[in-house]
């Protein structure tokens, strides 16, 4: 399938700026996902990328049943255009991980987004958290490790995993995970979270407060 050169770079924008991690910046990654729509309604990647954002809106950054609801319907018009789409899975992974809990479709979506993809970054991120809710260390880790390897310059990528290391109590690696994320992205907010959950948990009060 053929992909216009700038349609495709304005997606890519989108992505980089979801992986920044903050409010502003997934509204204005969304943002680029409408102007590809705009452009290309029948782009299904725009689709995907629309869902994307509208997850991880949904996800931690803002309350709103609304962001899901239009998530879902934006994955789901990715795959009605294109049934291969591995970033269209992706969304429905986290949809139905982060919000209907749905764990059987939960997995099943991250397998086919695998299957299609298997160097996709941003599944191997998500799955490690699906991994996590079933006690499973190793494969969370495994996931988290690999996102990090395929894309070794995304803060949240690195800062995921050291909130993991954190969470099985591997303080020494959490703090290695949340100092690359931070050499990365400067203020990214959720290093700097990990480094102060780092310092709390090696009973380093003060810097913990100063994080």
């Amino acid at each position: 399938r053929k992909v216009g050169p700038e349609t495709y770079k304005d997606y890519l924008r989108g992505l980089y700026y979801f992986n920044q991690g903050t409010f502003e910046s997934v509204l204005t990654g969304i943002s680029y996902m409408e102007k590809v729509i705009k452009l290309d309604p029948g782009e299904p990647l725009a689709h995907a990328g629309l869902a994307l954002g509208y997850a991880l809106l949904g996800h931690g950054l803002i309350e709103s049943p609304e962001a899901f609801r239009t998530a879902e319907a934006a994955a789901n018009k990715a795959l009605k255009i294109d049934p291969a789409l591995d970033e269209a899975f992706i969304a429905l992974a986290m949809l139905n991980t982060y919000n209907f809990w749905n764990w059987p479709e939960a997995q099943k979506a991250f397998e086919n987004a695998l299957a299609r993809n298997p160097n996709s970054e941003m599944t191997h991120a998500h799955y490690a958290w699906y991994h996590v809710l079933f006690g499973d260390k190793e494969k969370s880790l495994y996931h988290a490790k690999t996102a990090t390897i395929i894309e070794p310059l995304s803060a949240s990528y690195h800062s995921w995993l050291g909130w993991l290391y954190v969470y099985f109590k591997e303080f020494e690696k959490a703090e290695i995970s949340a100092r690359r994320a931070l050499e990365l992205l400067e203020n990214h907010p959720f290093g700097i979270l990990v480094l102060g959950w780092t310092y709390l948990h090696k009973k380093q009060y003060r810097q913990a407060i100063e994080t």
